[in-house]
Order: C-alpha cells, then structure tokens, then sequence
C-alpha cells in the first residue's frame, strides 16, 4: 500500500543526502568500537556516513530511543508496510538478549536497527514503489529526503517521535488508504485452501 506519493514541495524542505551528516551526541550507556568493514558490508552510503558522524560507534544504548524504533518496526503494518521487510523479528531478538551481547552482537545489533530505521523512514517519505518502473509517463521529480539529517537531528534532540509523523504523506488519499486498511485489519484471518482440479471437476 505505501506507495510513491508526490510531495515536491515539502521534499525541497529537505536537503540533498550528499551534504555530511550533523555529529551524533553519545550518551553514557555502553557502547562499543564498530568495525567498518561490518558497515561496508551493506554497501550503504548513508549507513556509512551514519556511523563516521558517531567515530563508528554504536549509538542506541538508550532503552527509550530503541524502544520507539522497534515499536515504529513491529507496527509497521498499520501503514500499510511489511515488519519482516525491516528485520522486526530479528531485531526483537537481539533486544531480548541485550544485557548479554558480546561487543560484536551489540555492533551488529545497532548496525541493524539504524540500517532498517533509515529503509522504513525513506519507504514513508518515500514509498517503496518505483514510480517510473511503472508508468513510462511518469514526469514528477525525485522526491529528495536526507535521512541522515533528519534522523540525527531527532536523535541528538531526542525527538525521534516526531520524525513519522512529519515525514508521512499528507494528502486526503493517503488518509483514506490508512482508515481502510485499519478496517481491512479487522477483519479476520481465514485460510482458504489451494482450488485444485479433482476427479469431480475435471473436464
């Protein structure tokens, strides 16, 4: 459901993702050196600029600011997104071991829920749909989002719950998209089975 949803003029309000990211202010909980081959392993620039802007540091040691990312994660759906799309069960995982990570899970672990917050906020600004793979009339400009900015600046000001609701389309459609899916999920889940050809039906 969370498609490409023009915005042209709320995305000049971001600036473009080349500009280097604001530093990331670290708190006292534990955290631990990140190897940046593990970074490089996603072959992501911004996962990269990310971490250069924490000296390759982990970040989420506060219990309140993952709380939020995997609430936002698991619930996903209610948006008309996938939570496995963002590795939600894995991550819940992690969490549920988080006082006995050894250094390398713990790196890992926050790799993974920067790497999958940054996918699920550029699907919401975003969508997940490439609209020129599939109109060949599609002529609106690529809607430009800094992630980067936009997360560490919520992160340093802890203000991360604000980041969904500002980044999220504001059109009428997508409201009506989001009240029909809330009745849509409702409804029950029934499992119908495969209709196959037997000796009664064949022809």
């Amino acid at each position: 459901m969370c498609v490409f949803w023009p915005q042209k003029r709320r995305a000049e309000n971001y600036s473009c993702c080349q500009k280097k990211a604001p530093a990331i202010i670290l708190t006292d909980e534990r955290k631990v050196e990140i190897d940046t081959a593990i970074i490089g392993a996603y072959k992501s620039e911004t996962l990269k600029q990310f971490y250069n802007s924490s000296e390759n540091k982990t970040v989420w040691g506060n219990l309140k600011k993952r709380t939020y990312v995997l609430s936002q994660l698991q619930n996903s759906d209610k948006l008309g997104l996938d939570p496995e799309d963002y590795k939600a069960s894995q991550l819940q995982k992690f969490e549920k071991r988080i006082g006995s990570l050894s250094d390398t899970d713990l790196a890992t672990y926050d790799i993974l829920l920067t790497y999958n917050f940054e996918k699920y906020l550029n699907h919401l600004f975003k969508g997940k749909l490439d609209p020129k793979t599939i109109y060949t009339d599609w002529d609106l400009d690529e809607k430009v989002f800094d992630v980067n900015d936009v997360l560490i600046k919520a992160f340093n000001k802890n203000k991360l719950d604000s980041i969904v609701d500002n980044i999220q389309p504001k059109s009428e459609t997508y409201k009506e998209l989001l009240k029909a899916l809330e009745i849509i999920n409702t409804f029950p889940d029934e499992n119908i089975d495969k209709i196959t050809t037997d000796s009664l039906t064949k022809k």
